[in-house]
């Protein structure tokens, strides 16, 4: 069939680039309208990307004021009059009303492309966020069909699970806006061996759909009447009695906001769509069980699953007034008896997601520890809060703060900085594995986990979590768990630790008149959250690209030029970084894959953290991953691409690598 290519011009938009002179003229002109009690976020573009404080002019319209705002100063936040901006969401909380302004190119919704102003109940702005691309400019063209774009992510996907209808919106590359088909993916089998995602985004490119353009999951992992521990066998050894609330009908383990499946230590996650699991009943509903019987797993399950919705739902969240499904006593995949891991995932499914907790291998039954109940259902909580935290690509901030955020939902809900000092407890050795909120953990000095050279979001996110546990130290749990909560609907999705210090202070400042201030600026600066986000300011130069094969049954990864049928291929982009605040990714803006024609490989880009030094060969920066299955042609293929420094507009040179597939 003839392909039919549609093309669309669009305006070229002024680089809105600004030297240091126009940046403080706007700002003070801002301050002369708004007052001077404002904590700014700037890009290294010289635009505002975060903004919290307190207007000093009110109105007598909400919609008026968040339109007046950003009219007289969207030239700081990077936006100019060839932007289209269209508001699309209007929320109420606490704290006031929330804007959500889309952006959109050529007619269709830029992915990720929004800015949101948030005014308190007296209609004055408190916070505002831009994640805008005002430079974009080029002509889209795409496929108007869809089917080229699914049948690529049917093979990411291994033909296994569902795949939502294709939407098609704008992805910025760089200054380039590409047309993309973005997919959800709720998947049976994780893509990669060992990780536990089961639910993805993909965007693929609508004019070359062999090309991925973005790939992330959306899923986090723990990482990890009726007898049960109030907390877990090692702090609350013995059984209490507890009664179990909102059964439905089926005398099962089943209620308004829960269902408990037992994968009896032999089934892996999401085997057959739940139809392989059991699920314990009592026509007396008294479900008693002793430890040993792997029914007292659900039991937990049911009870801790149910008592973390009713602790949120009591700071007035709804999301998730709906059944979770929960899956208990998993195995390894491999069919070892017991898989070591907990994790929440995403499903369009399943809107309240789905929670597996492994029996346990090395350590202990991540189903008989409550704080791991807390934990997982503290990810539902925020991927329903922000779900665009979870598909966030400039920084590994926003994924940190989903391990510190869910961390600190375990530690308010017990009381107990440490966390799973049970299924976090080697079962050779009893040492504690798990991690506690009691730390002096600070930014940026311990953002690395030196023994992975890099950081690594549970690590990460202790930052957080210890701020947070020194500030519940000086104004209460509750307290400070309610600040938390309320800070969510104003920080962006492009968050860093600094954001989330300046949302506690302005949402403090709205719900107790900055009562708690100084508790909470001593507590995340005893974290090293003190003083200006320092952003991203450093430098990076890709030197060289290098292709590798990968061993998808041990992960082994060997360079090499020339491949075969089913090889994954790597592409590494080796590099040299200066002065760099650690935590943040370098991806790909532009990337092109030619070949001798015929059957084309597949590929996905990624993102990779980015280190001070020279990073060499496998050392270096993992950019992208290329599928030679589907029988491709033989012959040369080469690969071009250039990267971007995430928080930062720096950008690389393009650079090449050819191989072969015989």
């Amino acid at each position: 069939m003839k392909k039919v290519w549609i093309f669309l011009a669009i305006l070229i938009g002024l680089n809105l680039s600004a030297d240091p002179g126009d940046r403080n003229q706007r700002w003070q002109q801002f301050q002369q309208k708004e007052g001077s009690d404002w904590s700014a976020h700037w890009t290294t573009g010289d635009h505002i990307r975060s903004l919290y404080g307190r207007s000093a002019r009110t109105s007598t319209s909400g919609r008026n004021a968040a339109g007046e705002f950003l009219e007289e100063h969207k030239l700081l936040f990077g936006v100019d009059d060839s932007v289209d901006l269209r508001l699309t969401v209007v929320e109420e909380s606490t704290l006031g009303t929330h804007h959500l302004y889309q952006q959109y190119y050529g007619g269709l919704p830029v992915y990720e492309g929004e800015l949101s102003i948030h005014l308190d109940r007296s209609n004055r702005v408190i916070a505002a966020a831009s994640h805008v691309h005002a430079d974009l400019h080029g002509s889209l063209s795409f496929h108007p069909d869809p089917s080229s774009a699914y049948q690529t992510v049917y093979r990411m996907s291994g033909e296994h699970g569902s795949i939502s209808p294709g939407k098609l919106m704008v992805l910025p590359m760089g200054r380039r806006p590409a047309a993309v088909w973005l997919f959800e993916i709720e998947s049976d089998k994780p893509f990669i061996a060992g990780d536990p995602a089961l639910s993805y985004v993909a965007l693929v490119d609508a004019a070359n759909p062999n090309i991925v353009l973005r790939f992330r999951k959306t899923s986090a992992s723990f990482n990890g009447t009726g007898n049960v521990f109030l907390e877990n066998p090692v702090v609350t050894a013995e059984l209490t009695s507890e009664k179990f609330l909102y059964l439905d009908a089926s005398t099962a383990l089943s209620g308004k906001f829960a269902v408990i499946y037992n994968a009896n230590y032999r089934k892996t996650w999401l085997e057959d769509s739940f139809s392989g699991y059991t699920t314990a009943r009592e026509p007396d509903r008294q479900y008693d069980y002793d430890r040993a019987d792997p029914r007292f797993t659900e039991a937990m399950a049911y009870f801790h699953i149910n008592r973390a919705h009713d602790l949120w739902k009591s700071f007035g969240f709804k999301k998730l007034d709906r059944k979770a499904r929960v899956v208990v006593n998993v195995a390894r995949e491999d069919g070892g008896p017991g898989f070591d891991n907990a994790f929440y995932t995403r499903t369009p499914q399943y809107p309240a997601g789905v929670y597996v907790f492994g029996a346990g291998n090395k350590f202990g039954n991540f189903g008989l520890d409550a704080d791991v109940y807390y934990h997982e259902y503290g990810h539902g909580v925020l991927d329903h809060q922000k779900p665009g935290l979870l598909t966030s690509i400039e920084s590994n901030y926003p994924g940190s703060f989903h391990e510190g955020f869910s961390d600190i939902a375990s530690a308010a809900a017990t009381g107990n900085a440490k966390l799973a000092e049970f299924a976090l407890s080697s079962k050779k050795t009893n040492k504690f594995k798990g991690r506690d909120l009691e730390n002096n953990n600070r930014f940026p000095d311990d953002v690395i986990l030196p023994a992975y050279g890099r950081s690594e979001v549970h690590h990460t996110g202790l930052i957080v979590g210890g701020s947070w546990w020194d500030l519940q130290k000086k104004i209460g749990l509750r307290a400070a768990q309610e600040l938390l909560f309320r800070s969510l609907k104003i920080i962006p999705n492009e968050m860093n630790f600094f954001d989330l210090r300046d949302a506690f202070l302005t949402a403090d400042r709205i719900l107790n008149n900055g009562a708690n201030q100084q508790a909470i600026e001593d507590s995340f600066s005893e974290h090293g959250l003190g003083g200006i986000d320092p952003g991203q300011t450093g430098a990076f130069q890709v030197n060289q690209l290098k292709t590798a094969k990968l061993d998808f049954g041990t992960y082994r990864i060997k360079l090499q030029s020339t491949f075969h049928a089913g090889d994954v291929i790597l592409v590494f982009a080796g590099y040299t970084g200066s002065n760099l605040t650690p935590g943040y990714n370098i991806f790909p803006i532009e990337f092109e894959l030619t070949g001798p024609g015929g059957t084309m490989p597949f590929a996905y880009l990624t993102a990779d953290e980015i280190l001070n030094g020279t990073h060499k060969r496998k050392k270096g920066a993992l950019q992208a991953y290329i599928f030679a299955d589907n029988d491709p042609a033989k012959g040369s293929y080469t690969v071009t691409l250039r990267s971007r420094l995430g928080g930062s507009q720096v950008e690389s040179t393009s650079k090449s690598v050819t191989f072969s597939i015989n």
